[in-house]
């Protein structure tokens, strides 16, 4: 559990012997802002998963390894990149 901070959410997928299998779900209370707009971590993982699943529609070989995300405020509106 080193790589988990308190306060993690993670999800119980199964078990190895007596031991649980985690998957990370979130950080509680992280939210990313730009302007007034609030959304979670959950909430950016679940668009990039729908965002590799519409590029594997298309044929695309992509396999999400990690990402990373910060508020692109150069323009505005601004975005997240």
């Amino acid at each position: 559990l080193y790589r988990y901070r308190l306060g993690d959410v993670v999800r119980v997928i199964g078990f190895f012997n007596a031991s649980p299998q985690l998957a990370y779900v979130c950080r509680q209370n992280v939210f990313l802002t730009v302007y007034i707009a609030k959304n979670t971590e959950e909430d950016l993982q679940l668009a990039v998963n729908e965002a590799v699943e519409e590029l594997k529609r298309h044929d695309a070989k992509v396999d999400l390894i990690d990402f990373m995300s910060f508020a692109d405020l150069s323009s505005s509106p601004g975005h997240y990149m």
